[in-house]
Protein backbone atom coordinates (compact mmCIF):
# COMPACT_ATOMS: atom_id res chain seq x y z
CA UNK A 1 0.00 0.00 0.00
CA UNK A 2 2.86 2.37 0.89
CA UNK A 3 4.66 1.59 -2.52
CA UNK A 4 1.53 2.47 -4.60
CA UNK A 5 0.56 5.42 -2.15
CA UNK A 6 4.22 7.10 -3.18
CA UNK A 7 3.95 6.37 -6.85
CA UNK A 8 0.69 8.46 -6.68
CA UNK A 9 1.93 11.17 -4.94
CA UNK A 10 5.07 11.42 -7.02
CA UNK A 11 3.27 11.48 -10.14
CA UNK A 12 0.99 13.81 -8.90
CA UNK A 13 3.84 15.99 -7.72
CA UNK A 14 5.42 16.30 -10.75
CA UNK A 15 2.22 17.04 -12.68
CA UNK A 16 1.50 19.61 -10.62
CA UNK A 17 5.13 21.37 -10.60
CA UNK A 18 5.35 21.01 -14.28
CA UNK A 19 2.31 22.93 -14.53
CA UNK A 20 3.42 25.92 -12.90
CA UNK A 21 6.67 26.06 -14.36
CA UNK A 22 5.89 24.80 -17.90
CA UNK A 23 6.57 27.03 -21.18
CA UNK A 24 3.99 27.64 -23.42
CA UNK A 25 2.61 24.50 -25.11
CA UNK A 26 4.08 24.32 -28.76
CA UNK A 27 0.78 23.26 -29.46
CA UNK A 28 1.65 19.85 -30.75
CA UNK A 29 -0.51 16.45 -30.17
CA UNK A 30 2.80 14.45 -30.21
CA UNK A 31 3.03 12.09 -32.87
CA UNK A 32 -0.10 9.53 -34.38
CA UNK A 33 2.18 6.86 -34.02
CA UNK A 34 4.93 5.50 -32.25
CA UNK A 35 6.75 2.17 -32.03
CA UNK A 36 9.55 1.11 -29.47
CA UNK A 37 10.83 -1.36 -26.75
CA UNK A 38 11.01 -1.15 -23.24
CA UNK A 39 12.85 -3.02 -20.69
CA UNK A 40 10.86 -4.31 -17.51
CA UNK A 41 10.55 -6.22 -13.93
CA UNK A 42 7.00 -7.50 -13.64
CA UNK A 43 5.75 -9.40 -10.33
CA UNK A 44 2.70 -10.68 -9.16
CA UNK A 45 1.39 -12.45 -6.54
CA UNK A 46 -2.30 -14.78 -5.56
CA UNK A 47 -3.20 -16.08 -3.00
CA UNK A 48 -6.84 -17.73 -2.37
CA UNK A 49 -8.55 -19.19 0.33
CA UNK A 50 -10.59 -22.55 -0.06
CA UNK A 51 -11.30 -26.01 1.71
CA UNK A 52 -9.29 -28.97 0.31
CA UNK A 53 -7.09 -31.62 2.19
CA UNK A 54 -3.62 -33.15 2.36
CA UNK A 55 -4.35 -36.86 3.70
CA UNK A 56 -7.64 -36.25 5.44
CA UNK A 57 -10.97 -38.15 4.28
CA UNK A 58 -12.75 -34.36 5.11
CA UNK A 59 -11.36 -30.99 3.67
CA UNK A 60 -9.34 -28.63 5.73
CA UNK A 61 -8.58 -25.10 5.96
CA UNK A 62 -6.10 -24.34 3.32
CA UNK A 63 -5.02 -21.35 0.90
CA UNK A 64 -2.63 -21.68 -2.06
CA UNK A 65 -0.22 -18.74 -3.57
CA UNK A 66 1.04 -18.31 -6.83
CA UNK A 67 4.27 -15.40 -7.30
CA UNK A 68 5.63 -14.74 -10.64
CA UNK A 69 9.02 -12.65 -11.59
CA UNK A 70 9.65 -11.94 -14.88
CA UNK A 71 12.55 -9.64 -16.68
CA UNK A 72 11.42 -8.86 -19.97
CA UNK A 73 12.01 -6.98 -23.09
CA UNK A 74 8.51 -5.41 -24.58
CA UNK A 75 7.88 -4.48 -28.07
CA UNK A 76 5.23 -1.61 -27.69
CA UNK A 77 3.05 0.52 -30.51
CA UNK A 78 0.93 3.21 -29.93
CA UNK A 79 -1.46 5.02 -32.17
CA UNK A 80 -3.58 8.27 -31.46
CA UNK A 81 -6.43 9.57 -33.82
CA UNK A 82 -9.67 11.37 -33.69
CA UNK A 83 -13.49 9.56 -33.91
CA UNK A 84 -16.84 11.11 -33.23
CA UNK A 85 -15.24 14.39 -32.38
CA UNK A 86 -13.15 12.94 -29.33
CA UNK A 87 -9.27 11.99 -29.08
CA UNK A 88 -8.65 7.97 -28.83
CA UNK A 89 -5.73 6.04 -27.86
CA UNK A 90 -4.92 2.02 -28.82
CA UNK A 91 -1.77 0.62 -27.17
CA UNK A 92 -0.81 -3.11 -27.42
CA UNK A 93 3.25 -4.64 -26.29
CA UNK A 94 3.84 -7.92 -26.55
CA UNK A 95 6.76 -9.70 -24.76
CA UNK A 96 8.26 -12.44 -26.65
CA UNK A 97 8.97 -15.49 -24.35
CA UNK A 98 10.98 -15.14 -21.94
CA UNK A 99 12.43 -17.28 -18.60
CA UNK A 100 11.42 -16.23 -15.68
CA UNK A 101 10.64 -17.46 -11.76
CA UNK A 102 7.41 -19.06 -11.01
CA UNK A 103 6.40 -19.89 -6.81
CA UNK A 104 2.88 -22.49 -6.21
CA UNK A 105 2.68 -23.12 -2.24
CA UNK A 106 -0.39 -24.59 -0.76
CA UNK A 107 -1.01 -24.66 3.16
CA UNK A 108 -3.04 -27.26 4.96
CA UNK A 109 -4.30 -26.84 8.31
CA UNK A 110 -4.89 -30.40 9.37
CA UNK A 111 -7.26 -31.10 12.77
CA UNK A 112 -4.36 -32.72 14.24
CA UNK A 113 -2.82 -29.10 14.30
CA UNK A 114 -0.04 -30.51 11.77
CA UNK A 115 0.34 -27.35 9.17
CA UNK A 116 1.17 -28.22 5.87
CA UNK A 117 3.12 -26.52 3.38
CA UNK A 118 3.42 -28.19 0.36
CA UNK A 119 4.97 -26.87 -3.36
CA UNK A 120 7.78 -25.75 -5.94
CA UNK A 121 9.52 -22.95 -6.95
CA UNK A 122 10.83 -23.33 -10.43
CA UNK A 123 11.89 -21.84 -13.62
CA UNK A 124 9.37 -20.84 -16.34
CA UNK A 125 8.82 -19.94 -19.62
CA UNK A 126 7.00 -17.08 -19.71
CA UNK A 127 5.00 -15.30 -22.20
CA UNK A 128 2.87 -11.35 -22.14
CA UNK A 129 0.90 -9.28 -23.86
CA UNK A 130 -1.33 -6.30 -23.33
CA UNK A 131 -3.81 -4.33 -25.03
CA UNK A 132 -5.81 -0.59 -24.19
CA UNK A 133 -8.16 1.54 -25.62
CA UNK A 134 -8.25 4.79 -23.69
CA UNK A 135 -10.70 8.10 -24.97
CA UNK A 136 -10.50 11.63 -24.02
CA UNK A 137 -13.38 12.97 -22.29
CA UNK A 138 -12.56 16.97 -22.01
CA UNK A 139 -9.82 19.51 -21.02
CA UNK A 140 -9.34 21.86 -18.46
CA UNK A 141 -6.20 24.40 -17.78
CA UNK A 142 -3.78 21.41 -19.67
CA UNK A 143 -5.33 18.61 -18.36
CA UNK A 144 -6.59 16.08 -20.31
CA UNK A 145 -9.60 13.68 -18.59
CA UNK A 146 -9.61 9.81 -19.91
CA UNK A 147 -11.43 6.94 -19.48
CA UNK A 148 -10.59 3.47 -20.97
CA UNK A 149 -10.11 -0.29 -20.53
CA UNK A 150 -6.45 -2.22 -20.16
CA UNK A 151 -6.42 -6.15 -20.61
CA UNK A 152 -2.74 -8.09 -19.73
CA UNK A 153 -2.55 -11.67 -20.04
CA UNK A 154 0.64 -13.47 -18.47
CA UNK A 155 1.15 -16.87 -19.13
CA UNK A 156 3.53 -18.89 -17.60
CA UNK A 157 4.79 -22.71 -17.88
CA UNK A 158 6.85 -24.78 -15.10
CA UNK A 159 9.60 -26.72 -15.94
CA UNK A 160 10.85 -29.50 -13.89
CA UNK A 161 11.85 -29.15 -10.54
CA UNK A 162 12.10 -30.01 -6.70
CA UNK A 163 8.83 -30.12 -4.87
CA UNK A 164 9.25 -30.25 -1.04
CA UNK A 165 6.55 -30.61 1.62
CA UNK A 166 7.14 -29.67 5.02
CA UNK A 167 5.12 -30.59 8.18
CA UNK A 168 4.80 -29.24 11.71
CA UNK A 169 4.20 -32.35 13.56
CA UNK A 170 6.49 -33.88 13.86
CA UNK A 171 8.83 -31.59 12.11
CA UNK A 172 9.80 -32.41 8.79
CA UNK A 173 10.80 -31.65 5.08
CA UNK A 174 10.66 -33.83 2.05
CA UNK A 175 11.38 -33.57 -1.61
CA UNK A 176 10.72 -34.97 -4.77
CA UNK A 177 11.46 -34.11 -8.59
CA UNK A 178 8.80 -32.82 -10.02
CA UNK A 179 7.87 -33.40 -13.85
CA UNK A 180 4.06 -32.49 -13.54
CA UNK A 181 2.93 -30.48 -16.26
CA UNK A 182 1.81 -26.86 -14.73
CA UNK A 183 0.70 -23.93 -16.51
CA UNK A 184 -0.34 -20.52 -14.94
CA UNK A 185 -2.30 -18.60 -16.59
CA UNK A 186 -3.30 -14.59 -15.59
CA UNK A 187 -5.84 -12.19 -17.10
CA UNK A 188 -6.13 -9.21 -15.13
CA UNK A 189 -8.94 -6.56 -16.66
CA UNK A 190 -9.02 -2.63 -15.73
CA UNK A 191 -11.50 0.01 -16.33
CA UNK A 192 -9.61 3.05 -15.70
CA UNK A 193 -10.24 6.59 -15.06
CA UNK A 194 -7.25 9.59 -15.60
CA UNK A 195 -5.92 12.71 -16.39
CA UNK A 196 -2.62 13.10 -18.99
CA UNK A 197 -1.12 16.44 -19.77
CA UNK A 198 1.18 17.43 -22.21
CA UNK A 199 4.40 20.11 -21.53
CA UNK A 200 6.42 22.31 -24.28
CA UNK A 201 9.43 22.14 -22.16
CA UNK A 202 11.26 23.62 -25.47
CA UNK A 203 10.58 24.40 -29.33
CA UNK A 204 11.50 20.71 -29.82
CA UNK A 205 11.10 18.92 -26.46
CA UNK A 206 8.10 18.07 -24.86
CA UNK A 207 7.30 15.89 -21.71
CA UNK A 208 3.87 14.23 -21.14
CA UNK A 209 3.01 12.76 -17.77
CA UNK A 210 -0.53 10.53 -17.77
CA UNK A 211 -1.90 9.35 -14.58
CA UNK A 212 -4.85 6.41 -15.28
CA UNK A 213 -6.97 4.50 -11.65
CA UNK A 214 -8.57 1.63 -12.34
CA UNK A 215 -10.69 1.35 -9.12
CA UNK A 216 -12.45 -1.93 -10.45
CA UNK A 217 -9.83 -4.18 -11.26
CA UNK A 218 -10.53 -8.20 -11.97
CA UNK A 219 -7.92 -10.66 -12.14
CA UNK A 220 -8.24 -13.96 -13.15
CA UNK A 221 -6.05 -17.16 -12.74
CA UNK A 222 -6.28 -20.29 -14.06
CA UNK A 223 -4.26 -23.13 -13.14
CA UNK A 224 -3.51 -25.86 -15.64
CA UNK A 225 -2.49 -29.21 -14.60
CA UNK A 226 -3.13 -31.58 -17.27
CA UNK A 227 -1.46 -34.84 -15.52
CA UNK A 228 -3.19 -33.99 -11.79
CA UNK A 229 -6.87 -32.83 -13.08
CA UNK A 230 -7.22 -33.60 -17.06
CA UNK A 231 -9.45 -31.32 -18.55
CA UNK A 232 -10.35 -29.32 -15.43
CA UNK A 233 -8.54 -26.24 -14.81
CA UNK A 234 -8.55 -24.14 -11.91
CA UNK A 235 -10.18 -21.17 -11.96
CA UNK A 236 -9.93 -18.62 -9.25
CA UNK A 237 -10.78 -14.70 -9.78
CA UNK A 238 -9.53 -11.44 -7.69
CA UNK A 239 -10.87 -7.93 -7.25
CA UNK A 240 -8.14 -5.10 -6.78
CA UNK A 241 -7.30 -0.91 -7.32
CA UNK A 242 -4.39 -0.68 -9.57
CA UNK A 243 -2.48 2.47 -10.74
CA UNK A 244 -0.73 2.63 -14.14
CA UNK A 245 1.86 6.14 -14.26
CA UNK A 246 4.18 7.12 -16.67
CA UNK A 247 6.24 10.13 -17.61
CA UNK A 248 6.90 10.65 -21.17
CA UNK A 249 9.83 13.30 -22.72
CA UNK A 250 10.27 13.28 -26.16
CA UNK A 251 12.23 15.55 -29.15
CA UNK A 252 10.58 16.62 -32.65
CA UNK A 253 12.91 16.85 -35.48
CA UNK A 254 10.89 18.06 -38.67
CA UNK A 255 8.02 14.88 -38.67
CA UNK A 256 9.98 12.22 -36.32
CA UNK A 257 10.09 12.72 -32.56
CA UNK A 258 12.13 10.20 -30.84
CA UNK A 259 11.65 9.60 -26.84
CA UNK A 260 12.05 8.00 -24.14
CA UNK A 261 9.42 6.41 -21.49
CA UNK A 262 9.66 5.28 -17.91
CA UNK A 263 5.74 3.41 -16.38
CA UNK A 264 5.13 2.11 -12.90
CA UNK A 265 2.06 0.01 -12.67
CA UNK A 266 0.64 -1.33 -9.30
CA UNK A 267 -2.24 -3.13 -7.69
CA UNK A 268 -3.48 -4.03 -4.71
CA UNK A 269 -6.12 -6.25 -3.02
CA UNK A 270 -9.54 -5.40 -1.61
CA UNK A 271 -9.70 -8.53 1.15
CA UNK A 272 -7.01 -10.80 2.39
CA UNK A 273 -9.34 -13.97 1.17
CA UNK A 274 -9.08 -13.65 -2.77
CA UNK A 275 -6.23 -11.38 -3.12
CA UNK A 276 -4.02 -10.50 -6.55
CA UNK A 277 -1.17 -7.87 -5.72
CA UNK A 278 1.28 -6.56 -8.83
CA UNK A 279 3.93 -4.46 -9.26
CA UNK A 280 5.76 -3.46 -12.69
CA UNK A 281 8.41 -0.73 -13.40
CA UNK A 282 9.79 0.08 -17.24
CA UNK A 283 11.77 2.06 -19.07
CA UNK A 284 12.43 2.19 -22.94
CA UNK A 285 12.46 3.88 -25.69
CA UNK A 286 10.37 5.06 -28.92
CA UNK A 287 10.10 6.61 -32.27
CA UNK A 288 6.93 8.32 -33.52
CA UNK A 289 5.60 10.30 -36.83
Amino acid sequence: MKSLALAVLLVLAATMAAAQTAKPSIGDEGPAFVAGIAFGHDTYHYRFDNPSRFNTPDTVPHFFEQNSSVNAAWLRGRARYHFAGRTWETEAGVAPPMTGVGEDYDTFFNPDGNIILYGTTAETSAFSFSASQTVELGRFKGFHARVGYSYRRDRAEYHDSESTTTMTRPPSRTGFWNTGRETTISDVHEVRIGVSRRIGLTDRWQARLVTDLSPATLARLTTVLPDKYPGQPVVFIAKAVALDASIEVSCRRDSVAFGVITRYTGALNYSAANLFTRQGFHIGGHVGF
